[in-house]
């Protein structure tokens, strides 16, 4: 296949470069690896203009179904990006399905040549390491949200969570209002956020900054965790494992946030470069070897209105 414009994946950033894209009247494809749109929008339940976001997804797609010039690939997955803007993508035809149609692959693979590419691959979540971390009920924050506002799924009934960013402050309101008991937000920074920190003492869930969970009790579930005071450098607790001012606090879930890691794959085999964000802890975008652009979380673009704004602006330039 050739194309003007290849987006690659359709989360909040994606479909809004494909749609401003598209708009041009470029020939635009719009690859994802999921089985339907949204990204982020799937489990975290945000807004856009004050309505649900996947009702903003769903018209944003009926749009790009409509029109002729724009393909949209769902269940594909780019694997490669080579030379001269080709990228190889495998495509799902049916799979998913128990009883494929007559003559249908069960796999499809592109080979696509791009005038310009958009790379809209989100981010992943970091893990946070302390010991015992392997027990069931230990997961990410953002797989925590995607349980309850994706599947309808309660993952537990008693909940901590640890993290170093703001993104498991809204986690823990959801995982509230879902009627998990949150026992406590373990925030690893001195302070925390002023506007957040308001938000969870109004919903009575308690917030302890400047601390770490240190140790999950249990073994074959998580049955408590060990909560230390961090000392004045940052890299231990004081006073041991549970520390002089440590705290033991049962619960049956622990969720992790230690920010977010652009998915900046397909961009290194591009040829282009990247480059050290030492205040977002990670690799962003650097000089591009090829005629290709990141937006969204793949630029370190977390929030929403950035991201909404980044992929249009990609979009329309591609």
């Amino acid at each position: 296949a050739h194309c003007d414009v290849l987006v690659v994946g359709a989360g909040p950033a994606g479909l809004a470069a494909a749609l401003w894209a598209g708009r041009t009247g470029a020939r635009v494809i719009l690859a994802d690896e999921g089985m339907e749109p949204g990204g982020a929008l799937l489990g975290n339940g945000q807004t856009i203009d004050g309505a649900p976001g996947l009702d903003w997804v769903a018209k944003i797609v009926a749009e790009l179904r409509k029109s002729k010039n724009v393909t949209l690939l769902p269940r594909t997955t780019v694997t490669g990006y080579y030379d001269h803007n080709a990228l190889t993508m495998l495509q799902r035809v049916a799979d998913h399905r128990l009883e494929p149609e007559p003559h249908q692959p069960r796999q499809r693979l592109w080979q696509v040549r791009a005038k310009q590419v958009v790379l809209a691959s989100g981010a992943l979540e970091r893990p946070l390491v302390l010991a015992n971390n392997d027990r069931p009920g230990v997961m990410m924050a953002g797989a925590a949200q995607s349980y309850l506002n994706r599947y309808g799924v309660r993952p537990g009934q008693r909940a901590v969570l640890l993290t170093n960013n703001d993104s498991a402050y809204p986690v823990a309101l959801d995982l509230a209002r879902a009627g998990v008991e949150v026992a406590a937000l373990v925030e690893l920074r001195p302070v925390a956020p002023l506007g957040w920190l308001s938000a969870l003492d109004d919903a009575g869930i308690e917030v302890m900054a400047d601390r770490a969970v240190t140790a999950v009790e249990g073994r074959r579930a998580v049955t408590a965790v060990g909560i230390g005071k961090l000392n004045a450098g940052g890299d231990g607790v004081v006073g041991g494992m549970l520390g002089d001012r440590g705290r033991r606090v049962a619960c049956d879930l622990l969720c992790l946030s230690g920010g977010w890691t652009p998915s900046l794959h397909l961009l290194s085999q591009s040829g282009a470069k990247l480059s050290w964000n030492g205040e977002l802890g990670c690799f962003l975008p650097g000089a591009a070897g090829q005629a290709v652009r990141a937006c969204g979380a793949a630029k370190g673009d977390f929030g929403l209105r950035e991201c909404l704004m980044g992929g249009a602006e990609a979009g329309n330039g591609a």
